[in-house]
């Protein structure tokens, strides 16, 4: 059977990259697939020292997190109230 190839670095960079934003389910998948790959050995050093290096992101619990904020300010319509977002870590198992 021949050795796999690594994969290409271009790809584990734009992997890596996608952590840090979009949607909860995407960084996770994202994740899933990074650790995937980290375990797969078809990586060089470089990319699996790239992977680690995120090992905190991609392991640190999910939490999401929405506040509502009710307008108070009488300039602005006070029927369009605000509302933040907070959505932080991952969540996904990194066995070494």
């Amino acid at each position: 059977m021949p050795e796999p190839k690594p994969l290409d670095a271009a790809k584990v960079d734009l992997l890596l990259a996608s952590l840090e934003g979009g949607t909860w389910r995407t960084r996770k998948a994202t994740a899933k697939t990074l650790v995937v790959a980290f375990r797969s050995g078809r990586l060089d050093t470089s990319q699996r020292l790239r992977i680690l290096m995120a090992r905190d992101l991609i392991t640190d619990r999910h939490d999401d997190h929405k506040e509502h904020i009710d307008n108070t300010n009488c300039s602005v319509d006070p029927r369009v109230d605000e509302t933040n977002h907070e959505d932080n870590g991952v969540g996904v198992k990194f066995p070494l």
